[in-house]
C-alpha cells in the first residue's frame, strides 16, 4: 500500500476497546499519528505556495535556472558579500552596533568582534 494511501487509511480507522490494551492502543496512536501527518501536509503545501508566491513576486526567473528551486535557496544559502570596508564606513559615520540595535528595536543574540 502507498504511504498516502496508508496514512488515509489510518486517518479512517476507528478503533474501540481499552486504553489498557495494547492491541487498541497501537491503532489509537498509529490514527493519531496519521492525523498529524496530514496536517503537516497540509501545512508544507501552505509554506510551499507562500514561497512561491514570494519568489514570483521578487525573481520568477529564479526557478527556471538549472539547478535552482524553493528548497535549494532555503538550504543552501549564498556566501555573503565582503563587507570589510563596512567598519570604516561605521566608525567614520559615528554608528555603533548599540545605536544600530536601539534604532530597530532589535538586539543581535551575539555580536562577534574580529
Amino acid at each position: 500500500m502507498a504511504t498516502s494511501a496508508l496514512i488515509t487509511a489510518l486517518q479512517r480507522k476507528r478503533p474501540s476497546g481499552h486504553t489498557a490494551d495494547p492491541e487498541f492502543v497501537t491503532p489509537v496512536t498509529l490514527t493519531a499519528l496519521a492525523t498529524r501527518c496530514q496536517s503537516l501536509a497540509a501545512e508544507i503545501a501552505a509554506a510551499d505556495a507562500a514561497l512561491q508566491e514570494i519568489i514570483d513576486a521578487y525573481s520568477p526567473l529564479l526557478c527556471d535556472l538549472p539547478g535552482v528551486g524553493i528548497y535549494r535557496q532555503i538550504t543552501n544559502p549564498q556566501p555573503a558579500p565582503d563587507n570589510s570596508d563596512l567598519r570604516q564606513m561605521r566608525t567614520e559615520l559615528g554608528i555603533t552596533i548599540t545605536a544600530a540595535a536601539s534604532h530597530i528595536a532589535q538586539w543581535p543574540s551575539i555580536i562577534f568582534v574580529p
